[in-house]
């Protein structure tokens, strides 16, 4: 399989990631529906560093992270998520590939929900991660419901 990785690209449809979010069971299909295309590519302003797999134009996968000022030492990686009939063909790889050459100066933190976390810790060791939880204490606060 062929297929592209664009960094920073504003070339992606909304309804490709509503469709990758609902494969993987991260969204549903009245929720993605109910929300205004305008707002994905809002939301993807907010990322210091998107890049997305591209396949015959469609999108069929995203990382997105942020880092530091100036992108000095830290960087967050946020999420890599793939549509469910792409998995296990190489793009989460070639897209963290891609981070991690951008990013190879910074070191790089990850959060992983272990609910939507099957395989997250593998597939990261993979590409070069360490698990580092034993060092650190993680806590959050959740939104308020809407």
């Amino acid at each position: 399989m062929e297929f592209e990785i664009l960094e920073n690209s504003a070339d992606f449809k909304p309804s490709d990631l509503d469709e990758i979010m609902v494969s993987i069971g991260w969204d549903t299909e009245q929720n993605a529906a109910s929300v205004p295309p305008h707002e994905t590519y809002r939301v993807w302003r907010t990322y210091d560093y998107v890049a997305i797999a591209k396949t015959q134009g469609k999108t069929v996968g995203v990382l997105e992270a942020f880092c530091d000022r100036d992108n000095f030492a830290t960087s967050y990686l946020y999420c890599v998520i793939v549509h469910k009939d792409y998995q296990r063909r190489g793009i989460g790889t070639a897209l963290v590939n891609a981070f991690n050459k951008r990013f190879a100066h910074t070191t790089t933190f990850v959060v992983t929900p272990l609910h939507k976390a099957e395989g997250a810790g593998e597939f990261l060791q993979k590409c070069g991660f360490k698990d580092a939880s034993e060092h650190f204490t993680v806590h959050m606060r959740k939104r308020n419901s809407i």
